[in-house]
């Protein structure tokens, strides 16, 4: 699971040391860089060369305590979110998708706009509009209609970043 050199870090491999191995292969060298660097400042701050960035620091036990217990930790509001507002999100269009709403807005949509220059784009922004229209959340959006509209614009050979804009028509309407 580690090269020579990850498995170098420790002598057993942490879960905080499995986090940063995995982030650097799935991500690349910059989001566990930036982590090490920010987690390298909140311990070592006493120890920083210039004034200004000297703090009194924390220690390993405080720095975990801080980040993972308070409200405000990783199991705290942020946790809450993701639990409640952004899983009821993509349930909503879970069950929109299976239920046949995302092809009854791309339906529409192609109605209004497939017989136009570039008409599955605008099939895609139209529909997004209209699921846009009653739920205001992205994720559902881009679950209910996005699965639908993406794949068809690759099919005709729209480059990446033009299939990934098609959806953004949920933030032309407002939920109703």
């Amino acid at each position: 699971m580690f090269t020579r050199a990850e498995s170098t870090l420790s002598s057993k491999p942490t879960s905080a040391t499995a986090l940063v191995v995995l982030a650097r292969r799935s991500l690349g060298f910059v989001l566990p860089l930036i982590i090490l660097v920010f987690v390298a400042y909140a311990l070592l701050g006493p120890h920083m060369p210039f004034q200004v960035l000297k703090h009194p620091g924390v220690d390993w036990r405080q720095f975990i305590n801080n980040m993972y217990f308070p409200q405000e930790g990783i199991f705290g509001v942020t946790l809450w979110v993701v639990s409640t507002v952004v899983f009821h999100f993509v349930l909503f269009g879970v069950v929109a998708q299976r239920m046949g709403l995302g092809q009854f807005f791309v339906d529409n949509a192609m109605i209004l706009a497939g017989r136009y220059t570039g008409g599955p784009a605008k099939v895609s922004v139209v529909s997004s509009a209209f699921f846009g229209t009653i739920s205001g959340s992205s994720i559902a959006n881009t679950v209910s209609t996005g699965s639908l509209t993406i794949p068809n614009m690759k099919r005709l050979g729209y480059a990446p970043a033009e299939r990934g804009g098609g959806g953004a028509g949920h933030r032309l309407a407002v939920p109703a």
